[in-house]
């Protein structure tokens, strides 16, 4: 049980933790930076993809570490991944402006999306007050969304394994067998998730935000599979619920981020 709980807790990790949040604070500013605003949501499921790829990883990675020293080596391991990928981020990392390898064209072309995507006046370089964002309702429509979407995928972060475990009747065995697959369908969600916006874009004319605000409503009405689980009789239909619940969350969870981006 110490190994199944290593797990879940690696696993809660890469989901959303202070650290986290600053994570994704970073990654949406670097492809505001980086992306025009049409080629931002495929971008944002392309990062939201490597939350995912983590949980997805912990539970057979950190089982095999606990069989093969103790569980308390999971922890040193996962967290060296951590810094190794930090260290590599601050190493190779720059700004558009800043990068030598960017063409004035390729610059010309990601930094023309950005007034339209602040929504200010070009030119303007004025920051926006805590108290002046708070106030309107685009920050509420944003942000209400967000809270009630999080507490999903912690749960799923931090119950998948203990659930099977305790609820399901299952081994350390075939918890690195199974507990992985709502992750990957997460990484699946994500990534089409980001495309999404721009398939709905070309096929029905919608504009920027209602696209992305379409994708959203249909990947929260496919949240409804993982509320259904207590009332699953097999242990692998409460997995394959898990898994659309995944798909959907990580799907919703782009679009929200991006427009963030969009919007800020």
């Amino acid at each position: 049980m110490s190994a199944c709980a290593s797990a879940s807790r690696s696993s809660r990790s890469h989901g959303r933790s202070p650290t986290c949040c600053t994570r994704w604070r970073a990654a949406g500013s670097a492809i505001a930076e980086w992306f025009p605003a049409r080629e931002r949501s495929v971008a944002v499921g392309w990062f939201n993809a490597g939350t995912s790829l983590g949980a997805l990883i912990a539970p057979p990675l950190v089982v095999a570490v606990s069989l093969a020293a103790d569980w308390r080596a999971a922890f040193v391991v996962t967290g060296a991944l951590g810094l190794v990928w930090a260290a590599a981020w601050f190493w190779f990392y720059r700004t558009p402006e800043r990068h030598a390898a960017l063409s004035p064209a390729e610059l010309a072309l990601i930094t023309a999306g950005r007034p339209a995507a602040s929504g200010r006046p070009a030119g303007s370089d004025r920051a926006s007050g805590a108290g002046e964002i708070v106030s309107t309702a685009k920050f509420w429509t944003l942000a209400v969304p967000r809270a009630l979407a999080e507490p999903a995928w912690q749960t799923f972060s931090f119950w998948i394994p203990l659930y099977l475990a305790t609820e399901r009747g299952m081994d350390l065995t075939q918890i690195a067998l199974f507990a992985w697959l709502p992750f990957l369908a997460a990484d699946i969600g994500g990534i089409l998730g980001g495309y999404v916006s721009p398939a709905l874009m070309r096929r029905f004319g919608l504009a920027l935000v209602p696209s992305r605000i379409a994708g959203f409503a249909l990947a929260a009405v496919l949240m409804i599979a993982p509320g259904c689980i207590g009332l699953a009789a097999s242990p692998y239909t409460a997995i394959a619920l898990f898994c659309i619940g995944g798909f959907a969350h990580q799907m919703l969870s782009v679009l929200i981020n991006t427009l963030t981006a969009d919007v800020y």
